[in-house]
């Protein structure tokens, strides 16, 4: 099977439910007003409360409560509801009673972290809609959650416990493409944007030809926090090629203060997305 099969295989199982596709319809379209976006939003009480609960978060650092939706819509505009709508849909999607919670914990743990450096990152470099970086580093993993839910022992042989060896190199060595690939492609067919959906795919690939900003920035991410959760007393050297990030003036101490904004948000963010992972810290 290539990445494609396992993607449609997945597409099967986790299915995203049909208000996501009116409410992406409204999001999409340039004659929808923010009060009709609002009133099929609030029809669903789970996704208007994740909604509200993340613009208040730390991720947006807006200045006053943010109560209604419309609210959130004036203050943060479409397109960042509409990556709040991804995140609670997608997030939803796999978060089912099937799934192997004690992997879905860890897969949570990391996604958030990588998330949170991301776009750390990405306001630091001066990158305009930083908040779409965050996105992006919250689905950036969703093919190995893919792969995991079809055959679990392909994970654990691209498990990595020697930092020589990573576990995007195992994963072509093993199944002949990397797991970003794998995401990249479920989320294409959920029609998420490519804005997202690219650089997922490019996550592992810093010579592409199309590799873009975004697609580097989330090279440095996840292996920053694969570095932090698993071989913390490494130096970033070992799993980041300094010498290739032309675009960036990245060095330890930018990583560092990334890492510390992952202990101080993480909680909170946890907490919304997936609780029962937070009950961890």
């Amino acid at each position: 099977m290539n990445a494609l099969d396992y993607a449609k295989t997945a597409n099967e199982v986790f299915v995203l439910e049909d208000s996501f596709f009116r409410i992406k319809s409204l999001l999409e379209s340039d004659d929808s007003t923010m009060d009709e976006i609002g009133e099929v939003i609030i029809l669903d009480p789970a996704l208007t409360a994740t909604i509200l609960k993340l613009a208040n978060s730390p991720i947006y650092k807006t200045s006053g409560k943010v109560d209604t939706i419309t609210k959130a819509i004036m203050i943060l505009g479409t397109k960042e509801v509409y990556s709040l709508v991804l995140t609670f849909f997608s997030s939803k999607a796999f978060n089912r009673p099937e799934v192997d919670h004690e992997y879905l914990d860890d897969f949570w743990f990391t996604s958030v972290d990588t998330a949170l450096t991301i776009k750390y990152l990405g306001q630091s470099f001066g990158l305009k809609n930083a908040e779409r970086l965050f996105i992006i580093g919250l689905l950036h993993n969703l093919g190995e959650l893919t792969i995991q839910q079809h055959d679990s022992k392909l994970v654990h042989q691209c498990a990595c416990d020697d930092i020589s060896i990573l576990p995007w190199e195992k994963q072509r060595l093993t199944v002949g493409f990397s797991f970003g690939e794998c995401g990249a492609r479920l989320l294409e067919l959920w029609g998420f944007p490519l804005s997202i959906s690219h650089p997922i795919a490019l996550q592992d690939d810093l010579t592409h030809e199309d590799a873009t900003l975004e697609s580097k920035l989330l090279y440095i991410a996840k292996r920053a926090v694969f570095k932090n959760h698993q071989f913390e007393d490494e130096p970033y050297s070992k799993v980041i090629n300094f010498q290739e990030i032309k675009d960036f003036s990245l060095n330890d101490d930018v990583l560092d203060e990334a890492k510390d904004i992952c202990n101080v948000e993480r909680l909170e963010l946890l907490s919304i997305l997936n609780p029962s992972s937070a009950l961890l810290f």
